[in-house]
């Protein structure tokens, strides 16, 4: 049986205690707790938290450290707030905290979908006694990633809706028009014709067959990513294609930048800033890269001939690396490549976007002009004919 979450208020000889446990019941919970505690006062079944909850109660915790609060004294306000799905995170938090987990791991038991790029910044700010300056870091990604999003939605609502209405037209083509004038074309038209008349009859069966190989590509995709040597091939195959590799290296570079100019900036030393910024790199194969270069450092390499063995930075970058090294301006330096690269990769969306539009209505002419051959060409060989 699939085990489920609960959490738990009980009582022993040490005092009122709160906690969480695995089990497949609320009576397995119960009789697992029975043999610790002298008093079980309640059992709940963990409730499910939404990405936008995760987003409500770390906006709030930001904007409560950013007026000077402590971590005891946010989570102290955010248990009174009207919102019961706050109350209870916040509560949970400080339940969890007391019995000695850290403010990471606690907020992984209540939320765990939280994306590994936040938890790589939560836990550098926390380490390093600059929650707060970690937090602006998330919450300005949280807003460049919702802009990137609005402007791909207005860009693409228009050509997908004509790109569907087209799709809707093709199978009444195929399925309705054809049909009807199957009876009047004989065995004598050119080859094209005939190929047209092969898939008569035939648009609604290969727009089925389209949604459902679309739902299994989706559903295999979402077991691979689940699965962790699933996910490692997967990942293998991207990273070796062309364009989506290079797209992936950038992104897995720009993280990488990013954990050590924020770690390097609390004032981290560069062992505990690659250690922080290694554990949440979403790849299990530059997770490795990366690791290597933490042990690299650790036998007394330079931090630049480290990563040139990661082919994950181009000469120019590693050039001033170097200078940073030798200046002990390391921090400064990585900062500025983390900028220029992510202000490149904000260009390059930006081209996209813009190319989306003009892409869309190409694609769009060439299936109008599709369905008006289709259409025409049995009548011209009508024609031609008669």
């Amino acid at each position: 049986m699939i085990k489920k979450w609960y959490t738990y208020e009980a009582i022993n000889t040490l005092g009122r205690r709160h906690g969480s446990l695995l089990a497949t019941s609320k009576n397995a919970a119960r009789e697992q707790l029975g043999t610790q505690f002298e008093q079980i006062v309640t059992i709940e079944r963990r409730k499910s938290l939404r990405d936008r909850d995760f987003w409500i109660f770390l906006s709030l915790l930001h904007e409560l450290l950013g007026q000077n609060c402590t971590l005891t004294q946010s989570l102290e306000v955010l248990k009174e707030q009207e919102s019961k799905k706050i109350c209870y995170a916040a509560r949970q938090i400080e339940n969890l905290i007391s019995e000695g987990s850290d403010l990471i791991n606690a907020m992984i038991v209540v939320f765990p979908n939280i994306p590994e790029l936040h938890l790589s910044m939560l836990q550098i700010g926390y380490e390093s006694a600059g929650l707060s300056r970690s937090l602006d870091v998330i919450i300005e990604q949280k807003k460049m990633r919702d802009e990137h999003v609005r402007q791909a939605k207005k860009t693409a609502a228009y050509p997908l809706f004509l790109l569907a209405t087209s799709i809707a037209v093709l199978v009444v083509v195929f399925d309705v028009i054809l049909p009807s004038m199957l009876g009047i074309i004989d065995g004598s038209e050119d080859t094209f014709t005939k190929i047209i008349f092969t898939f008569s009859g035939k648009g609604f069966k290969f727009l089925n067959y389209l949604i459902w190989v679309s739902a299994l590509l989706l559903g295999i995709a979402i077991f691979a990513s689940r699965t962790n040597m699933l996910r490692e091939h997967a990942e293998r195959i991207l990273l070796a294609t062309p364009i989506i590799g290079k797209v992936l290296r950038e992104y897995i570079k720009g993280l990488f930048l990013q954990n050590i100019a924020i770690a390097l900036e609390l004032k981290s030393d560069l062992q505990s800033a690659l250690r922080m910024s290694v554990k949440y790199i979403p790849s299990f194969y530059y997770k490795r890269v990366l690791a290597k270069v933490e042990f690299d450092v650790l036998e007394g390499q330079s931090f630049t001939k480290a990563l040139s063995h990661t082919s994950l930075f181009r000469k120019d970058e590693l050039s001033r690396i170097a200078i940073g090294e030798e200046t002990s301006n390391l921090g400064n330096v990585i900062n500025k490549i983390y900028i220029n690269n992510r202000r490149n990769r904000e260009s390059r969306i930006a081209i996209w976007l813009q190319l989306l539009g003009p892409i869309t209505v190409v694609l769009l002419g060439i299936i109008v002009f599709t369905i008006a051959y289709i259409v025409m060409q049995p009548m011209m060989a009508i024609q031609q004919r008669l």
